[in-house]
């Protein structure tokens, strides 16, 4: 008898070691998640006109009260990360300093819940160099002196040889540890 609560507890600390690897293993940080946004997501579509998320979320139902920018064209939406995050993407013409411009627009936002809104917990520590070097991996921008520390700010990546407002663009607006929307926008011409 004694032999096989041996046997049984080994095997359930063989079980339960294996699983907690597993799980360390697989685990996917908010980090990974804002990365899989911009690199595979929108800088594509916003640059190479692919259509994102195709591959992750859903369709948003009737109860998610998500909606499209009134003017956007040729777009679509998506409910990404469980629910805690809306994608929205399309073509729109807008009024800009200098005249209309037509934007195509990618951008990811926290949907908020009952009690709080979600975000995008990632490491403050070098946020701006690590993303620069993630959006690099589409097109080379340069980082405004913005940060995403303290009670909230602003970080605009932008074409080093155009004004803040032309050309490709990201955005993400934060806090201390957390993004809880990025734009990724470019002028096209018609």
């Amino acid at each position: 008898m004694v032999a096989k609560v041996y046997g049984f507890l080994t095997g359930a600390g063989i079980t339960a070691v294996a699983i907690f690897g597993f799980n360390a293993w697989r685990h996917v940080s908010d980090d990974d998640r804002l990365t899989l946004v911009l690199r595979d997501h929108c800088l594509p579509y916003v640059v190479q006109q692919i259509t994102p998320f195709t591959d992750i979320g859903r369709t948003p139902g009737v109860f998610d009260n998500v909606s499209l920018p009134d003017g956007t064209r040729d777009g679509g939406s998506a409910i990404i990360f469980d629910g805690r995050f809306v994608a929205k993407w399309g073509v729109s013409d807008r009024e800009g300093l200098t005249g209309p411009r037509t934007l195509r627009v990618c951008s990811v936002e926290a949907m908020s819940g009952s009690d709080d809104i979600a975000a995008f917990q990632v490491d403050a520590g070098g946020f701006a160099a690590r993303y620069t070097d993630i959006i690099a991996s589409v097109r080379p921008l340069k980082a405004d002196d913005g940060s995403i520390a303290g009670e909230g700010g602003v970080v605009i990546w932008s074409e080093p040889d155009l004004p803040a407002d032309e050309g490709l663009r990201v955005l993400m607006i934060g806090q201390t540890g957390a993004v809880v929307a990025v734009s990724v926008v470019m002028d096209v011409s018609d």
